[in-house]
């Protein structure tokens, strides 16, 4: 994982919206309180994000592998999990699972939601 100190991070998923009698509905969130690391991303790493989310605030977490998390999506118009750390929202952009038996873990990479964007 890391030699950082493991912070409490808040994973929020979505469930699916739907229509209701012609209206879009938002689906229910579910906040999951977990230890974790939360780092400023690097040079090289947020290379690997798409064209549009490379100028913003960028964090790395690693999380416990017994989570799950989806991460956004733009082709198929799915939004990501978000991770909360200290009252501000992020976005997990790119998701890796690292289950290789020595150190199983989650590496996320989470932008920075601006005011007002879901």
């Amino acid at each position: 994982m890391s030699l950082f100190k493991r912070v409490t991070l808040i994973r929020r998923s979505f469930q699916p919206g739907a229509y209701v009698k012609g209206q879009w509905q938002e689906g229910e969130y579910t906040d999951t309180p977990f230890k974790g690391t939360w780092q400023p991303a690097q040079g090289q790493t947020i290379a690997l994000l798409p064209e549009g989310k490379r100028s913003g605030v960028v964090y790395k977490a690693f999380a416990p592998i017994t989570l799950a998390f989806t991460a956004a999506d733009a082709v198929r118009a799915v939004s990501g999990d978000r991770i909360i750390f200290e009252g501000m929202e992020y976005e997990v952009t790119v998701a890796a699972k690292w289950n290789n038996g020595l150190l199983p873990h989650w590496e996320l990479l989470c932008t920075r939601q601006k005011e007002g964007e879901s």
